[in-house]
């Protein structure tokens, strides 16, 4: 029975363990994502200021910009947010492999 027991926690860890690797490599594809994002939206940004200081530039075009900046930003603080969900779970199942699930 004991030796069950044992056998049986070690396989759930190798699970938990197997599973933690996968989702560490899904966070750093999310990680590039992100940073993908931060970086075009850095660009839009320096667009729109060029934009903003041409005298001739249509004030709809600016605001249209503006919009997709905004929305953009939104989308992204969301993947943030939930990038560091998964990094939480992931450091907390790290926690429990290395504990022995104790």
């Amino acid at each position: 029975g004991r030796e069950f027991g044992q056998a049986s926690a070690e396989e759930t860890r190798n699970k938990v363990k197997e599973k933690s690797e996968e989702a560490e490599q899904e966070i750093e594809r999310e990680d590039q994502v992100i940073t993908e994002a931060q970086d075009k939206i850095s660009r839009a940004k320096d667009e729109l200021e060029e934009i903003k200081n041409d005298p001739q530039a249509d004030p709809q075009v600016i605001e249209e910009k503006e919009s997709k900046i905004q929305r953009a930003e939104s989308v992204l603080e969301q993947l943030e947010q939930e990038d560091q969900r998964g990094k939480d779970l992931i450091q907390k199942g790290k926690e429990l492999i290395n504990s022995g699930g104790e």
